[in-house]
């Protein structure tokens, strides 16, 4: 996997995902689910109004963690847009997904909240969630997806091949 396109992508999935409708600082309570829509919590990235801090968690399968250059150059740009004061951190986990097949922007959303650690918006910190499953995505074309406001899949196995 290179390093400079997956935190480019990274990036560009989480802050233009804004382009679908930013929520703001209470948007997520009209949503029954709290789940949001891609790009909901952009603004709250932006801005240390609400959160301070931001916890990104990587949860991925056996034999895909992303290189570590990778998440820092993430880290690194997300610094470099997002007020967030206390800072931006890291936490990785090992899971099984448990599927088998090609996925789908509903396979991902169910998997990612089965597998979240906390809600996206926690006290004063800010959580998103980076999936690295195994396999690939319906369409072979997708390399990643966003399917609510805090959760995105990166399809190493796509991005490989790309």
């Amino acid at each position: 996997m290179t390093r400079k396109p997956l935190a480019a992508l990274l990036v560009v999935f989480f802050l233009t995902g804004s382009m679908a409708g930013c929520l703001g600082s209470g948007g997520l309570d009209v949503l029954p689910e709290k789940k949001g829509i891609p790009g909901g919590l952009t603004l709250a990235c932006l801005r240390s109004s609400m959160y301070t801090s931001m916890v990104i968690e990587i949860d991925y399968e056996p034999g895909y963690r992303p290189y570590a250059s990778s998440v820092d150059l993430l880290i690194d740009r997300l610094n470099s847009v997002c007020d967030k004061p206390s800072g931006i951190s890291v936490e990785y986990d090992e899971v099984d997904f448990g599927h088998e097949g090609a996925w789908s922007a509903q396979d991902v959303r169910d998997k990612g909240w089965e597998q979240k650690d906390t809600s996206p918006r926690e006290g004063t910190t800010l959580y998103w969630q980076i999936l690295f499953p195994a396999g690939t995505y319906d369409s072979d074309s997708v390399l990643g997806v966003a399917v609510d406001a805090s959760t995105v899949a990166l399809f190493s196995d796509s991005i490989d091949e790309a």
